[in-house]
């Protein structure tokens, strides 16, 4: 198993998500360090599957950009902890979220029949989302790369993201991918 390939698709739940109206207040600006989102996954590659968790944390705040540390672990091993500052001055994008690190010549393409709404219960809670479907191309290791994204997203979520389903080809290698968000709280209460 080529996990490093693995370890860079999973930042797919980084990066800021739906496009806001310019004069709408960016909604990351309402997190404060050490907010954390906690989202449970389950990882398919052929007929292996892998459970394990990923965790959002706001590692630090300025009124111009906020950090996001991602940390995790796929089937008991840690994967690599990776760091996003987001422009707080820039218009949310859902296009951001959806290119995995390391990936050249990213192209997103918004499928615009594919949408809608829907109620989705995570971490206890039913949240209203709107889902949307992605189409990213693009190379990794000079390899090309292929993945539809299915997000489902809601405000009542202060980083947006309640759900995902990812199917990705990469390095001839065939990836399933769900996340859910599990839990969410505030490690300075």
């Amino acid at each position: 198993m080529h996990i490093r390939a693995l370890a860079v698709v999973l930042v797919l739940t980084g990066g800021p998500f739906l496009a806001t109206a310019a004069d709408e207040e960016h909604p990351y600006k309402k997190l404060k360090v050490g907010d954390y989102f906690t989202y449970k996954m389950m990882v398919k590659i052929g007929d292996k599957s892998m459970e394990g968790s990923l965790t959002k944390t706001v590692s630090a705040k300025s009124d111009k950009k906020i950090v996001l540390r991602q940390t995790g672990k796929l089937d008991g091993m840690d994967l690599p902890s990776e760091e996003q500052e987001v422009d707080l001055s820039k218009p949310f994008d859902v296009t951001g979220g959806a290119v995995p690190s390391g990936t050249k010549d990213a192209k997103v393409e918004l499928v615009t029949d594919k949408h809608g709404k829907e109620k989705v219960k995570a971490a206890g809670k039913d949240y209203d989302c709107e889902w949307i479907t992605l189409r990213v191309k693009g190379k990794q290791d000079g390899l090309d790369m292929t993945a539809d994204v299915k997000m489902w997203l809601s405000k009542e979520c202060s980083l947006w993201v309640v759900k995902q389903e990812i199917q990705m080809e990469a390095a001839g290698m065939k990836f399933e991918i769900q996340i859910d968000l599990a839990e969410s709280g505030s490690k300075s209460d």
